[in-house]
């Protein structure tokens, strides 16, 4: 119904009342008698009928004011939309204006940004935004909706591959784990791209962290990675380190050098010169006859003499390189390794001669900067007054008899060893080293001993003195590896808690002889007996049939060895071998040994001048 016809009825009917009320009036006074006047209902009529057509009017019009009025606010309320609409529409396309100036700069700034960036979904899929930096390292190509796993990680295999799934997955799981977190178990931190370039295949060094995007509430949408090439960081890196591991070696060596005697170190480097070379031309035998196991044991011993020596020095790089070598000329040795099966002798040789080559550098530099009359090795020989005499009155005895057609072949000889003598190599030099091989094996088996050395002659000839104190070494080192008990042991048998190794050189009817002794334990005639049987030494005879002298015998066979496994000082069965075959071959000299159980072992060793 209409909203004006509504308010004109209520209006009528609010004044139907009136009249209504004016006849009830008039009828009760006129039941009253009268009073105020006589009552004529006619009379009065006329003024109340109209009042019902009046109210209907006027609620009439209070109806069509209150539809204007309504009609009048709600096109009021119509236009205040619109107008706010189109203010919001402009502030809309303001901010639209602003958000696209905003993007375009922050897409310039991911561009310039020194680090690879992407965004990439819970399939793995990359979205688009990655930046310019991310093309530049991991190449110009369309990475977008493409999976990380074939694109950046195309190159993981195994269980690394997996471990990276893993870890993706646990980025968009792990809601409420901080980044930080995850970055540390993140195991793609460090890793290496493959890519080709002209043709070849190369590697590029990347590293990553995450950050996680979430949504308002606070669930994870997407994980960006964060990619740095540091390729040349890590080849700098890795640069530095090997500077600094090569300085570090050189300091060791230099102060190795500084803490032993300059002559002890000049000894060594000529000696262990001397053994490369003689190595070297073996070498060419061994590939002619890779089962000659004489020239295998002479390098053997060789070897194991360096190792030895390097060892009492501290040269460790030294003797751990010679150790190499030496395990694996004895594997040859004994049939483990076959030249046809392994050819790193080589790389051995190479390995031992290199490190013998640094430090004999390093010394001719240190030396080189003392003093400058003194020149390493055997370039400037010293010799004193007395001795410089001799040689000259020997070559003018020579030049005399060759004018006089006077010169005879001891006269050659004589001049011979005049020669040699002028090499001659000073005894308290062979003292103090084998002092430092005695100190140095003590520590190795923690023992106690002391040695004794006693010479009565000035020195030897070079060539003599090198042999000798090649003999001397291997025989201190198995006195304490193998004779010398521990100090508890030593106490059980009532002796004293430091050993004793003895040393006597002197001349005797025309040869040099040499007296060793220690106070150990000697020869354990049942272990070499066993040893040597759980060898196959002993050409099927029964052990126990085997004399003092017989069984004794046996520490000088080449290999043989009593020492559970071998190590800087014993254990390979050279020692023993390498001392009879020195004075017997190269010195053309004898060797008695004696063995006291529990007193010790005595070896006389004699050789011509």
């Amino acid at each position: 119904m209409n909203e004006v016809i509504r308010w004109a009825l209520a209006g009528a009917g609010a004044g139907m009342l009136f009249p209504l009320a004016a006849l009830v009036a008039g009828f009760l006074r006129a039941l009253a008698g009268g009073a105020g006047g006589a009552w004529f209902p006619g009379v009065e009529l006329w003024i109340a009928l109209p009042v019902p057509l009046l109210a209907g009017l006027a609620g009439a019009l209070h109806g069509r004011v209150r539809r204007d009025a309504a009609a009048l606010a709600a096109e009021h309320a119509h236009v205040k939309e619109q107008l706010e609409n189109t203010e919001q529409q402009e502030e809309v396309h303001k901010l639209m204006k602003e958000l696209s100036v905003y993007l375009d700069h922050l897409v310039d700034i991911t561009n310039n940004i020194q680090e690879a960036i992407c965004v990439v979904d819970r399939a793995y899929n990359i979205e688009v935004g990655y930046n310019k930096r991310f093309t530049e390292i991991f190449g110009p190509r369309d990475y977008a909706g493409k999976s990380a796993f074939d694109t950046i990680f195309t190159h993981l295999w195994g269980a690394l591959k997996k471990e990276v799934h893993e870890f993706v997955d646990l980025c968009f799981e792990g809601g409420t784990t901080a980044d930080s977190m995850l970055n540390d178990v993140n195991p793609v931190s460090k890793f290496t791209y493959m890519y080709h370039l002209q043709g070849e295949e190369r590697e590029k060094v990347i590293k990553s962290r995450i950050v996680r995007i979430k949504n308002v509430s606070g669930g994870v949408e997407n994980v960006m990675f964060i990619f740095d090439d540091v390729t040349l960081e890590e080849r700098t890196e890795q640069e530095l380190q090997v500077r600094e591991r090569a300085f570090q070696d050189e300091l060791g060596i230099m102060t190795q050098i500084f803490r032993n005697d300059r002559d002890l170190v000049v000894d060594f480097i000529n000696g262990t010169n001397d053994v490369i070379g003689k190595i070297q031309e073996l070498y060419q035998f061994i590939v002619q006859d890779a089962e000659n196991r004489d020239i295998l044991y002479k390098i053997l011993g060789m070897t194991h003499l360096v190792k030895g020596e390097a060892f009492s020095l501290g040269f460790d790089e030294i003797a751990a390189a010679a150790k190499e070598f030496e395990t694996y000329i004895k594997g040859i040795a004994d049939g483990t390794v076959t030249l046809e099966q392994n050819l790193n002798i080589i790389e051995y040789y190479e390995g031992l001669y290199g490190k013998i080559d640094r430090v004999n550098m390093i010394a001719r530099r240190l030396f080189s900067i003392g003093e400058g009359t003194q020149r390493l090795g055997k370039d400037l020989v010293t010799m004193d007054a007395h001795r410089y005499g001799e040689f000259k009155r020997a070559i003018q005895d020579l030049v005399a008899r060759h004018r006089e057609n006077n010169l005879k072949i001891e006269d050659l000889l004589q001049f011979q060893k005049s020669m040699e003598q002028l090499n001659w190599t000073s005894l308290g030099t062979l003292k103090r080293e084998l002092q430092l091989v005695n100190e140095k094996s003590l520590v190795q088996f923690d023992k106690k001993a002391v040695l004794n050395f006693i010479y009565d002659i000035d020195g030897l000839p070079e060539v003599k003195y090198r042999f000798l104190k090649e003999v001397l070494v291997h025989l201190v080192r198995n006195s304490i590896a193998h004779g010398i008990e521990t100090p508890g042991a030593r106490k059980q048998k009532n002796k004293e808690e430091a050993g004793r190794v003895n040393v006597h050189v002197y001349q005797e009817n025309g040869s040099y002889t040499v007296l060793y002794s220690d106070d150990g334990a000697g020869f354990d005639l049942g272990k070499i007996r066993s040893k040597a049987a759980e060898r196959g030494l002993l050409d099927g005879r029964n052990p126990d049939e085997l004399s003092e002298n017989e069984t004794v015998g046996l520490v000088f066979r080449k290999g043989f060895s009593t020492a559970g496994e071998s190590n800087m000082v014993a254990g390979v069965g050279i020692g023993m071998s390498a001392v009879k075959d020195i004075v017997v071959h190269s010195l053309e000299g004898v060797l008695r040994v004696r063995n006291r159980p529990d007193l010790g072992v005595s070896i006389k060793m004699s050789f011509p001048q």
